[in-house]
């Protein structure tokens, strides 16, 4: 018997346009509903994962960020493999040319590690 199924979600569920494959939704429903763990994989970021994991009722496992973070389950904690630091320097070097141009954005994640955007009215 089948104990774990791991799918890439572009190009493998979905279709050229990036439009979600429904058969495949229904399969992957058929093989958890006979105990199989399925594990979605994409170069997506982790909010999407997360939300397409319970769109398609996965038990919320994920490789996500083109396998630079990952989770175990709904409750797992989110493993960062990536060197955040590269991250927030690029972040800064992109608030600088905005300030430098008069648009002030910024995000908390500087500060608290959080991915928390926070953006003036006018950009809103």
């Amino acid at each position: 018997m089948l104990k774990a199924l791991l799918t890439d979600i572009d190009g493998t569920i979905t279709d050229s346009s990036r439009r979600i494959n429904t058969g495949a939704v229904e399969a992957i429903r058929s093989l958890l509903d006979q105990g199989v763990e399925v594990v979605l994989a994409s170069g997506n970021t982790s909010c999407f994962m997360d939300a397409l994991c319970k769109m398609i009722g996965t038990q919320g496992t994920f490789i996500a960020e083109n396998g630079g973070v990952f989770r175990v389950g709904y409750t797992g904690a989110l493993h960062i493999k990536g060197d955040q630091g590269i991250c927030r320097t690029a972040l800064e070097k992109v608030q600088d040319y905005y300030r430098s141009r008069g648009k002030n954005w910024c995000c908390s994640a500087l500060r608290t590690g959080s991915p928390t955007w926070h953006l003036p009215g006018r950009f809103l």
